[in-house]
């Protein structure tokens, strides 16, 4: 099994030694192997091999200049590297809890999975939770643990709707003023990356996972926009089949781009909740 090392440049450091450097992911609750002192690519300091979740280490926890591909990381605190003939699939780097989606193919030519954080209808693939509303019946409301995700996934479904035609926008929603930045996309899609993976803004650097394009594309899953476009495309089908049939003096159902969107009403704001269907 393919895994990510890291390396400190302190000896005898611990796990403790992780948040102060910046690594936020790299056990996810399974612990890690340290190496004790040892060689790395700074110099003397500690190897750690991040554990999987039967407890095993996820490589070989050695310092192999010549078969490893190494990054440094957050101005010097730490180091990330992996075997270069070996590299970590997204199978190697799943976090216990996974959630469905789109698979997006990255700059390693693997495919990862994105789940839906909010879709233009206002479903999740994520886990909500199931409270009583005033009225005594159950609604579903996000958890407090993707409350982040779910802000992000508004601003792309913003950024969506700027580059629609006005004419196809919904009355009552979000529209973008000005296009979602590289810091904004970046941190959107490593943060979509970290619901399915163990990985985080310095791992998904040190793999070397985005860029301008599939950054768009994580954004696009993360709301469900691919279905959206499907239906859009659908519609306008509709709409030049029932133009050609008005020309030939038949019927034929109506429809149109304008149409498939307006019919979709805004995502439900999360501080209120969706009831659950009976």
């Amino acid at each position: 099994m393919a895994g990510l090392l890291y390396f400190l440049p302190k000896a005898n450091a611990g796990q403790a030694d992780f948040d102060q450097a910046g690594i936020t992911v790299a056990d996810r609750g399974h612990g890690a192997s340290p190496s004790g002192v040892t060689v790395g690519p700074s110099g003397s300091g500690t190897l750690f091999a991040p554990h999987t979740p039967k407890g095993r280490p996820d490589t070989k926890c050695r310092y192999l200049p010549d078969e490893q591909t190494w990054t440094e990381c957050n101005n010097g605190k730490f180091w990330i590297g992996f075997y270069t003939d070996d590299r970590p699939k997204p199978e190697d780097l799943a976090t216990d809890e996974q959630f469905n989606g789109y698979p997006i193919t990255l700059e390693d030519g693997n495919d990862w999975v994105i789940p839906i954080a909010r879709s233009f209808s206002g479903g999740t693939t994520l886990p909500e939770a199931l409270i009583l509303g005033l009225d005594g019946k159950t609604i579903r409301r996000p958890l407090d643990r993707f409350a982040e995700i779910e802000k992000q996934a508004q601003l792309v479904i913003a950024d969506i709707m700027r580059q629609l035609p006005d004419a196809c926008v919904p009355t009552g929603w979000d529209v973008a003023e000005v296009p979602l930045t590289d810091e904004q996309n970046r941190e959107i899609a490593q943060d979509a990356l970290g619901l399915n993976y163990r990985i985080g803004p310095w791992e998904i650097n040190a793999l070397l996972l985005l860029n301008t394009l599939n950054v768009d594309l994580i954004g696009h899953a993360l709301v469900e926009w691919p279905a959206v476009e499907a239906a859009m495309t659908a519609a306008n089908e509709a709409a030049v089949q029932k133009k050609n049939a008005d020309a030939l003096g038949t019927d034929s159902t109506n429809g149109g781009v304008t149409d498939s969107l307006r019919t979709i009403t805004p995502p439900t704001p999360t501080s209120t909740g969706t009831p659950v269907s009976s």
